[in-house]
């Protein structure tokens, strides 16, 4: 009898706990985020301070943000699952893919830009040198939808990052209670080690959202998708620093 009472006591005090654990609305979510940008978010960047090529990362570790600096996070992956949804983050305005084409259009495209990526294929009809990490040397949209397409040209692959003093980089925290995530964009020199343009700024993921309307999954299942502070977009901040 001792036994079923104490069962039954510790079976209404785990239900109590959970019942007190605070849940959050999509609207909860959405205003909190907006909250934080309007008060928060905040962008700085030295037009035409830059001259050259740029190196853009579409493979590799990720990097972790302690308070608002960056510290590379090694044994992070990229692609890791993020928050409620356990997802990873496919973001269509920031993803270095997406950006790299984003940057061969329109007015005023980069002179170069030295994208890293991760082999294209295994398939031996696959030049060797595509078939392993790689960088591409990308100078026009063309080049830069053929990357997007995995498409691989042995002309195109750099074996050194000399004279590429420029880095475009990304920096994103872990989700908070509203499953909203920090999230730095810089571009960098890579001589002096001088930030030359740089957005702190928050981004709420969508993949765990309540309502259907607002959840956002990407890539067939495979991620979910993000929302960010209306700064200017990553594209335009590059093209401002760059003659």
């Amino acid at each position: 009898m001792w036994k079923i009472t104490c069962i039954a006591f510790i079976a209404a005090l785990l239900c109590a706990c959970k019942s007190q654990e605070k849940t959050f609305s999509d609207e909860d979510k959405i205003a909190a985020f907006q909250k934080l940008c309007k008060e928060s978010a905040y962008e700085s960047f030295a037009e035409k301070s830059a001259d050259g090529s740029v190196l853009l990362e579409g493979a590799g570790q990720a990097f972790g943000l302690s308070g608002w600096s960056l510290s590379k996070v090694p044994d992070k992956n990229q692609n890791d699952p993020v928050g409620a949804a356990h997802l990873q983050v496919l973001d269509l305005e920031y993803s270095p893919a997406y950006l790299l084409g984003n940057l061969f259009d329109g007015n005023n495209a980069v002179h170069e830009v030295i994208y890293t990526r991760e082999g294209v294929g295994t398939n031996y009809q696959i030049p060797a040198e595509c078939r392993v990490a790689h960088m591409l040397s990308v100078k026009s949209k063309e080049e830069a939808e053929a990357a997007f397409l995995h498409v691989c040209d042995v002309n195109r692959i750099v074996k050194s990052l000399d004279g590429v003093r420029y880095y475009i980089g990304q920096a994103y925290g872990d989700p908070d209670e509203n499953e909203i995530i920090k999230f730095v964009f810089y571009i960098k020199d890579r001589v002096s080690g001088r930030i030359i343009a740089e957005q702190r700024s928050y981004q709420l993921l969508m993949g765990a959202m309540s309502e259907d309307e607002n959840r956002v999954i990407l890539a067939m299942g495979g991620a979910q998708g993000a929302r960010n502070c209306p700064l200017t977009p990553p594209d335009q901040v590059v093209k401002r620093v760059f003659y």
